[in-house]
């Protein structure tokens, strides 16, 4: 489904493993990470829900957007500090096959 958020996570999913990939270049080292970040997004999906209904009947809905905050904050804090800067692209280099591919904005 064209702008659903299982399409947005998605497209998540494969940014994290791509920065799995780059940060641990060890075949062992990065099936350990794929594993941790599996069992981690396992207990997300799980708990997510559980957690979500539990802060809704305690404290109530507009809670809700406020508890994303601290969790970002620490993304980016933690992204910054562990995930290494990308190797810069060769001078005049273009992907092509993303330079030719239409537009998959939502309708």
């Amino acid at each position: 489904m064209p702008g659903s958020s299982r399409g947005r996570a998605r497209h998540s999913a494969s940014a994290s493993l791509a920065l799995l990939h780059a940060a641990f270049p060890d075949r062992a080292a990065r099936a350990r990470a794929v594993g941790v970040w599996g069992g981690i997004a396992g207990l997300a999906a799980a708990a997510g829900p559980v957690l979500g209904g539990v802060l809704v009947g305690q404290a109530g809905w507009r809670l809700v957007f406020y508890v994303n905050v601290p969790i970002a904050v620490a993304a980016m804090i933690l992204t910054h500090r562990h995930v290494p800067a990308p190797r810069p692209a060769p001078a005049g280099w273009i992907r092509w096959p993303s330079a030719w591919e239409p537009s998959r904005s939502p309708r």
